[in-house]
């Protein structure tokens, strides 16, 4: 997260053992950074690294409030050690964290659980203020529940993260509808040789094991367009499909199947396949995963038509436009002018050469794909700032 630029870190995780703490401190230095703890022994050990390192962590102190995973209960003697936690060196005192992870149900069970969930936080908050401990943040929430959050009491910070794609957990606790879900498992059918069950080349490995906890909790995904098919079963290289009598499914068919749990699911892949209608638009592969054969972008997609005209022209201004961004870092260092003249001025006319190459071209890209008069005269308007900009700096 942070090598992608990200610079405020949530870990909502007991971090324990020096070798996570000395990798929490390295990313504190870099990045603003805090960690959610329950106990003064996990917030006794950071703060042992911060101080030796010299940084500030952010702390915040988990609460349970009904989901039973981590968290302080809601108790006088858990204020005693907040008050311990507070006062430890080389840590930031940010504020209170909860997760309702237990909040899931359907929309009725869900208002007897925010109910119940509001006396929790009334009762917790009154203890906070009888012990004058403050509480800058506020942090809670859930995916189930992200439409109703404002009804939660004194949150100041909502933490929803499966709404990012949804999955089937969360259509069936109501909270979204299938046609909501973005990401799908493309299976393959290899087998109808059993009555009654068809067999597609996805199992735990594939979708994960993790059981519904919504709805009929039963089934381990939904296949689009097949409202009558059941994933009722998975080995470990198997999907198990239930289908009826007359199924038109037939083996070689590709289905989508919308998982359990997306987030375990796609813990289990290396890439993730961005389409548009039939078109891979790009894939974006994860980080540390490298593949030779990843496809980064389909020519035929929509995106791709659309620029397909001016890509030789991309490439030139792309190229050059970078490395006059890459070596601008420099023009303005005045160590590097004193102490290397030389380098600074060949530095600079590979400066002023790389904007007047990269300007041009991103001149006939506006003309090539037809821009508005607007957006054209915006264009020639920024790349001609840019050569005068690099001429009174870049030269050395």
């Amino acid at each position: 997260m942070a090598d992608a630029g990200i610079e405020d870190i949530l870990i909502v995780y007991p971090l324990w053992g020096d070798k996570k703490w000395a990798r929490l401190v390295d990313l504190s230095s870099r990045v603003r950074v805090t960690v959610a703890v329950d106990s003064l022994e996990v917030a006794a050990g950071i703060s042992r690294a911060a101080k030796a390192a010299g940084t500030e962590i952010g702390i915040r102190a988990e609460f349970d409030t009904g989901f039973h995973r981590c968290g302080w209960p809601i108790a006088v003697s858990s204020m005693l050690e907040i008050q311990k936690l507070v006062a430890l060196p080389g840590l930031r005192w940010d504020g209170i964290l909860v997760y309702p992870g237990h909040i899931m149900g359907n929309q009725t069970i869900r208002e007897q659980d925010i109910e119940r969930e509001n006396e929790s936080m009334d009762e917790l908050l009154e203890l906070l203020d009888s012990a004058s401990i403050s509480y800058p943040v506020v942090s809670g929430g859930n995916t189930p529940a992200a439409f109703s959050s404002h009804r939660f009491h004194g949150l100041t910070e909502i933490r929803p993260g499966t709404y990012v794609f949804n999955d089937r957990n969360t259509v069936d606790a109501e909270s979204a509808q299938f046609a909501d879900c973005a990401l799908t498992v493309l299976v393959t059918v290899v087998s109808k040789s059993v009555s009654h069950r068809a067999i597609v080349d996805s199992g735990s490995k594939t979708l994960s094991a993790d059981q519904l906890l919504s709805g009929d909790r039963r089934g381990y995904g939904y296949v689009l367009g097949y409202p009558d098919v059941k994933l009722e079963d998975l080995s470990e290289e198997h999907g198990h499909l239930s289908i009826p009598t007359g199924s038109q499914i037939h083996i070689g068919d590709r289905l989508r199947v919308i998982p359990n749990h997306v987030y375990t699911c796609i813990n289990l892949h290396d890439r993730i396949f961005v389409v548009e209608g039939e078109h891979v638009v790009f894939a974006l592969t994860f980080l540390g995963v490298y593949d030779k054969d990843a496809r980064v972008f389909d020519p035929n997609s929509a995106i791709g038509q659309h620029f397909a005209p001016v890509k030789w022209y991309l490439a030139v201004h792309g190229s050059f436009g970078a490395m006059a961004m890459l070596v601008a870092a420099f023009q303005f260092s005045n160590r590097l002018r004193a102490r290397y003249l030389g380098m600074h001025r060949v530095l600079g006319y590979l400066y002023v050469t790389s904007v007047f190459i990269a300007c041009p071209f991103a001149v006939l890209i506006s003309r090539k794909l037809a821009l508005s008069p607007s957006q054209f005269v915006a264009n020639c308007v920024t790349t001609a700032f840019a050569p005068a900009t690099s001429s009174s700096t870049g030269g050395g």
